[in-house]
């Protein structure tokens, strides 16, 4: 689910993805830790997510 929602909006913030889905904005990086295929390039709002495929 995360990973869709980031496909969609590639400049989503972690807060933003855990309000979608019910969840903390810590809980959302834990998860995207677990994931391992996603990273965030650059800083704070000017960077944006890449899904490794």
């Amino acid at each position: 689910m995360i990973i869709e929602i980031i496909k969609n909006d590639k400049y989503i913030s972690r807060k933003k993805i855990g309000e979608m889905v019910g969840y903390s904005e810590k809980t959302i990086s834990k998860y995207i830790q677990e994931i391992g295929n996603i990273r965030y390039v650059g800083r704070g709002k000017a960077g944006h997510w890449e899904i490794d495929e």
